[in-house]
């Protein structure tokens, strides 16, 4: 049994199925095996003899740092634990991709962007760590996750997916006296600052795109696009459009509490060129954009990256090849174009804010019961007006700002 006190060099010099002993500290050895030299620990306890793998030689472990740690292990088998046992329990206790299904079940399911989230996890996050034990998660192995996805989706996937993974070490750790959650401050990969977008598409954006909303495959694709830019609705609001939540006597489209972000009901008036793009639509079953009927439309990465394609072709078609690119614009992007549309054609940020349904502050969310369905009309009819301006810059009848403008605020009663 070979024995000598363990260093860098003399764990360097090792051959496969050798097994090297510490002179220093009774139970410390190094095994290496045909793919690694690995750490660990005999011990006894009672009539057992136990062993205990501390790790692979390699950073995190060096020599010093795995004879400190099995110093540690042996201090806990003299004050009566056993290591080993307890190692043994937290295996029974399942593994991380087992903790992940009651966390969908019970968490992710009742979530608006259960979909999103339940992705990260797929895609990423239970095929680099599902196979751990929750427990044994380190700092080192989310930072390394982190690192995947930063090079493969970026540094905005990134951070999505260290919100979803701190989610899931939050809840386990309310359900686990034991657990700490390896998150800390600090991991993201992105500043606040940065995260927050305040991208708009130009007039000029929007002429080259409309048209090109026509050839979108599926062509329902380019109606949700439509009506996302005419209405200011998020893309899960207008895709799960129900033909039941709609009002064809009032042009009113009422989306229910369960599908709002505020789990409030939210009623949307629609416009004459929204409720054409809604007419057109094949009643193929309970949702108004599908290619099924059976659930809403889907494959937005997709479509979209054939959008980008067809509107980089049409620049370079119009403006040469020496074509500037604009800046890369998501779906959501479109929200904040028509938001931005209303405020610069006299539409007061307030009323624009209820159209998009943004939650009131203060004491005006206990008081404020007003229902703004007028004012929410007009607003919308002003975002037409607008929309049919930029489409046609050469009409006469240009929308001029309300500051500008013999125009009183309609004032009926909220329905």
């Amino acid at each position: 049994m070979a024995k000598d006190n363990i260093t860098k060099a003399s764990v360097d010099r090792m051959r496969p199925g050798a097994v090297l002993w510490d002179s220093v500290v009774s139970g410390f050895a190094v095994r290496c095996q045909v793919a690694a030299k690995v750490y660990v620990v005999k011990y006894r306890t009672g009539a057992r003899q136990r062993w205990h793998t501390i790790g692979k030689h390699g950073a995190p472990w060096t020599p010093q740092v795995a004879r400190n740690e099995a110093k540690r292990i042996l201090g806990t088998v003299a004050g009566g634990g056993d290591p080993a046992a307890t190692r043994d329990e937290r295996k029974a206790a399942g593994t991380l991709a087992e903790a992940v299904e009651r966390f969908k079940d019970l968490h992710i399911a009742k979530l608006r962007s259960s979909a999103e989230v339940n992705s990260l996890f797929d895609r990423f996050i239970l095929p680099r760590i599902g196979t751990k034990v929750v427990c044994d998660v380190r700092r080192r192995d989310v930072a390394e996750l982190l690192d995947d996805v930063e090079g493969r989706a970026g540094p905005r996937a990134a951070d999505k997916t260290l919100a979803a993974v701190r989610s899931f070490f939050n809840w386990h750790a309310r359900r686990d006296s034991d657990f700490i959650s390896p998150i800390v401050p600090g991991m993201a990969r992105t500043r606040p600052g940065e995260r927050a977008r305040d991208r708009v598409l130009s007039d000029d954006e929007i002429r080259l795109l409309w048209p090109l909303l026509n050839d979108t495959r599926p062509l329902v694709f380019g109606a949700v696009l439509r009506v996302l830019l005419l209405t200011g609705q998020r893309r899960s609001e207008v895709a799960g459009m129900r033909w039941d939540e709609l009002d064809t006597d009032d042009r009113l489209w009422t989306i229910p509490a369960l599908r709002f972000k505020s789990g409030r009901l939210h009623a949307v008036p629609l416009t004459q060129p929204v409720w054409e793009i809604i007419a057109a639509q094949p009643r193929l079953g309970e949702y108004v954009f599908s290619t099924t009927g059976r659930a809403p439309v889907s494959g937005y990465s997709k479509a979209k990256a054939t959008l980008d394609s067809a509107m980089a072709a049409k620049l370079a078609e119009r403006d040469g090849n020496d074509a500037m690119l604009p800046p890369r614009w998501t779906l959501h992007d479109l929200r904040r174009t028509a938001m931005s549309l209303m405020t610069r054609h006299g539409i007061p940020h307030f009323i624009a804010d209820r159209v998009l349904g943004h939650a009131l502050a203060g004491v005006g969310a206990v008081y404020d019961r007003h229902g703004y369905l007028a004012e929410k009309r007009h607003a919308l009819e002003t975002l037409a007006r607008a929309m049919k301006d930029i489409l046609n810059p050469h009409a006469r009848n240009k929308v001029v700002p309300l500051a500008h403008a013999r125009h009183v605020m309609p004032n009926a009663a909220a329905g």
